[in-house]
């Protein structure tokens, strides 16, 4: 029969296994728990981020098109006999900055002619950029 110490050592014993393996356990969980966490904050960035493009991208689109509008009407106003193939042309400047620069320089062109050679030029000067 096991003396009073040793029965006392033996449960001490089988209760501090247990407590090893609980808390094991619990740390297992815990790290799960932590990793499933960090993948959805990492998710919840992502998708963050892909909406915040997707905002920049529509305000940008939006951006050309206003400019767009406005060198279209400013080229109407100047010529109103401008041929509506200036319109087409206009639509495919897609720059923003060069858009603006084409509306300023329409406001000081003496003729259509400048304004087709401007358009031109933006033309040739998009494609350079695309390339690159």
């Amino acid at each position: 029969m096991l003396k009073d110490s040793q029965l006392f050592q033996h449960l001490l014993h089988d209760t501090l296994v247990a407590y090893d393996a609980k808390f094991a356990a619990q740390q297992t969980e815990f790290e799960r728990e932590r990793k499933r966490l960090q993948r959805e904050a990492q998710q919840r960035l992502e998708q963050e981020q892909q909406e915040k493009q997707r905002l920049q991208q529509e305000a940008q689109q939006r951006l050309q098109q206003e400019l767009a509008q406005i060198l279209e009407d400013t080229v109407l106003l100047r010529f109103p006999n401008a041929p509506l193939a200036l319109i087409r042309d206009i639509r495919r400047v897609q720059q923003p900055a060069a858009l603006h620069r084409l509306t300023l320089a329409v406001q000081q062109v003496a003729d259509v002619e400048a304004v087709q050679q401007l358009l031109r030029e933006a033309a040739v000067q998009e494609t350079k950029t695309d390339e690159n």
